[in-house]
């Protein structure tokens, strides 16, 4: 059972599952996780069951596109939050995981308040670690929330950092494809201040 939880925790990283919506092979990656999905539901189980808190952390934190676009809510919500709880167990970067996964299930869940106080904690530790690739995606997922609670205050500054955490990267599809998304957060800004040709432009 270990070799099999770690065979399902090495697979979602080889599909790059966190990154689902803006690779090109996205809808594949989310339909072959939907094939796998009782052998990761089976993972998860063995990694409570022997308080692996580290890989179920892991795990849960790389599915969240999938319990937002194919999965159940409620149950991705619940692995995460068991996680979370058990206070000094599990490392750093497997709670970031985590925080960020279940910021993005309780944002569906219109629980803006919590979704960017999660969502703040994994970013501060990307930013600690220089993790590129989750600066932008945290950023990101910051700028939208920030929208959403009327910060607008604090959209611009996410942007920026997802921007350029992109920007440092070598070019892949999904970076484009990220980059361009922020055009979308950048021109909901300028309507949020009623400045329609920027928006339009954007």
């Amino acid at each position: 059972r270990d070799r099999h939880a770690a065979f399902f925790l090495e697979l979602v990283h080889r599909l790059e599952a966190r990154l689902a919506p803006h690779l090109p092979s996205g809808p594949q990656v989310l339909d072959q996780l939907a094939v796998e999905y009782p052998n990761i539901r089976a993972a998860l189980t063995w990694q409570r069951q022997i308080r692996n808190v580290s890989d179920l952390l892991g795990l849960g934190g790389e599915l969240i596109w999938f319990w937002q676009l194919r999965g159940d809510l409620r149950e991705g919500q619940a692995w995460l939050e068991w996680g979370l709880a058990q206070d000094g167990e599990g490392t750093a970067a497997a709670r970031a995981s985590g925080q960020f996964g279940l910021s993005g299930i309780l944002e569906r869940q219109d629980e803006f308040a919590s979704a960017m106080t999660l969502c703040e904690a994994a970013l501060r530790y990307y930013r600690t670690h220089g993790d590129a690739v989750m600066i932008a995606r945290a950023a990101e997922h910051a700028a939208s929330m920030s929208l959403e609670i009327g910060r607008d205050d604090l959209t611009q500054g996410y942007i920026d950092e997802a921007h350029a955490a992109l920007a440092a990267m070598d070019d892949a599809p999904w970076i484009r494809r990220a980059t361009n998304y922020l055009h979308v957060f950048r021109a909901a800004l300028a309507l949020y201040h009623g400045d329609l040709p920027e928006a339009k432009r954007q």
